[in-house]
């Protein structure tokens, strides 16, 4: 096994070395490469494809330490993936009314948060160190206070943000969802929102078990985290105007 080790160990700096991130890079987000690698395994040599991908935090997801050719995963560079027990689960591709409900709450709270210098917003491109797990919420909050004196990092959060936010989609399972708020509690996560343009509702997790739920009449705030932040929960999902 330690010959095995260290091949692997080997395999990894191979193809850490040849991954090359495409155009998508400029705009902070590392697409992956499938690159035709040799490896010494015990004397015999083998080669094979291995689709690797580098994530922000520079990790290479694999399988299951590389044990041998049939146990790696190949992943789509197209699509983005959470680290989820270790293994890369695949966020479901937003459509359209996902990504322009996004998109009005997301201006709204970076313009309110560049103002007033709380702190940063976050994309969906972003990967935050959940506990063990790396996800991607919808929209995220790291307040001023907890910012690092070298400024935010080139990869990955290594920390949980103030708050996450997740669009929720028809398609999403409920149980799945309820898990994913309470991994964020346990991770130090200070609010979750959860916003459904289905039923057109903003549920603000203060806790796992204290929630409010806001619907199109109400007005989102938030005071413990983002002071004096106000914005009508109808216009998140107001649809685009027609000339």
């Amino acid at each position: 096994m330690g010959a095995l080790s260290q091949s692997c160990d080997r395999l990894h700096a191979i193809v850490a070395a040849s991954v090359v991130s495409d155009s998508a890079a400029m705009m902070g987000k590392l697409r992956g490469e499938r690159k035709r690698v040799a490896y010494q395994v015990e004397g015999d040599l083998l080669t094979g494809y291995i689709a690797a991908r580098i994530t922000a935090s520079g990790r290479i997801l694999m399988g299951e330490d590389v044990m041998n050719v049939s146990t790696a995963v190949t992943l789509d560079p197209e699509k983005d993936y959470e680290i989820v027990d270790g293994q890369p689960e695949e966020k479901a591709m937003a459509g359209a009314r996902h990504g322009s409900v996004v998109m009005r709450l997301g201006a709204r709270l970076q313009m309110h948060v560049e103002q007033h210098h709380l702190g940063g917003i976050y994309s969906p491109d972003t990967t935050f160190q959940i506990g063990r797990n790396e996800r991607l919420p919808d929209l995220a909050f790291v307040s001023a206070a907890r910012m690092p004196e070298s400024g935010e990092p080139e990869g990955i959060w290594p920390m949980a943000p103030d708050l996450a936010i997740e669009v929720i989609s028809p398609n999403d399972l409920w149980e799945k969802v309820q898990s994913k708020v309470q991994e964020y509690f346990t991770a130090g996560v200070r609010q979750v929102w959860l916003v459904s343009w289905q039923q057109r509702t903003v549920s603000l997790y203060d806790s796992p078990t204290h929630v409010t739920i806001l619907t199109d009449e109400d007005t989102l705030t938030s005071e413990v985290l983002l002071p004096g932040f106000s914005c009508r929960v109808r216009e998140i999902f107001q649809r685009p105007a027609r000339s």
